[in-house]
């Protein structure tokens, strides 16, 4: 080997690679850790609180949402391509007192194909994400039981949710975009919402678990507009985003805070007199790159300053 060439192999056994996710979308996961940590009313200067609070927006944005975007990778990447050549198979011994051409017979040869097409097909293209899969869980995983009972919870609930991902795959669309919304806003929401407020949980009863998953789930809808939008789906984003924003303006005069109510309606009326010109233009970008900071100042106000 050439000395002047560095050696590769000289190293640890896993490497780490962080680069941009290129999304448009500012209320994502780690904002929403951010929403739902303030809104736990346990979020002070001391060094342990603020450690904590950065711990849950670092496992919740890039560590969950990498594994999201694995379990949510194209389904071609999966598919078995036909070849005449897919080379040696695994051959499987046969079963005792079985005929070629009964029921056993077809069932073993069905499972040799199936196990040559994962051998020669889909390992090839998965061998890299599943071992990072698996590394992104466990990291996960460790993390949120640093962080308490309750965030242990929540990224077990998420990554039941990842497992649904890959059992859906292909299925309706919406469904899938749903989720999405729900495991990329709304859970980051509650992880930054129990991550803080978990010793405060079983004084104030139930009450304050439902409100944050409330707040969660508007969050969530909000943040699946700005995915339409993102996605040039401008007028159903625009309905979503608004409707959601109305939802919450609505909520917070029921409970007697009139004042955050008027605040997020006064941070949504750009946002409404942009979308006709939005739709004018038919750019979705130039829309989210002009309300997001209002979208972002709404959520809060609404979701973690009013609690």
């Amino acid at each position: 080997m050439d000395k002047g060439q560095p050696d590769g192999r000289r190293g640890g056994l896993l490497t780490l690679t962080l680069r941009p996710s290129g999304s448009a979308i500012w209320v994502g996961p780690a904002w929403a850790v951010v929403c739902g940590a303030v809104s736990s009313g346990a979020l002070t200067r001391d060094w342990h609180t603020l450690l904590m609070a950065l711990l849950a927006v670092v496992l919740a944005d890039p560590i969950l949402s990498t594994i999201w975007a694995l379990v949510s990778s194209d389904d071609s990447r999966y598919v078995v391509e036909p070849t005449d050549n897919p080379g040696p198979g695994p051959v499987l011994p046969s079963l005792p007192y079985t005929l070629p051409g009964s029921a056993a017979g077809r069932l073993r040869e069905l499972l040799e194909e199936r196990l040559a097409g994962w051998r020669w097909a889909v390992w090839p293209r998965a061998r890299e994400s599943i071992p990072t899969l698996g590394f992104a869980s466990a990291l996960a995983l460790l993390m949120a039981a640093v962080l308490g009972i309750l965030p242990l919870a929540v990224v077990v609930a998420f990554l039941v949710a990842a497992g649904a991902r890959v059992w859906i795959r292909g299925s309706s669309m919406r469904l899938v975009e749903a989720l999405g919304s729900g495991v990329l806003a709304g859970v980051p929401w509650v992880l930054g919402y129990v991550a803080l407020a978990e010793p405060l949980i079983g004084e104030q009863g139930p009450g304050s678990l439902g409100f944050a998953l409330l707040a969660a789930a508007a969050y969530a809808g909000v943040f699946h507009g700005c995915a339409l939008i993102s996605a040039q789906r401008l007028s159903l984003g625009a309905n979503v985003v608004t409707a959601f924003q109305v939802f919450v303006v609505a909520v917070l005069i029921l409970i007697e805070h009139p004042i955050h109510g008027g605040a997020v309606a006064l941070l949504l009326l750009p946002q409404v007199m942009l979308q006709p010109l939005m739709l004018r233009l038919d750019d979705g970008g130039w829309y989210l790159r002009r309300v997001q900071g209002f979208v972002m100042l709404a959520m809060l106000t609404a979701l973690a300053l009013a609690a």
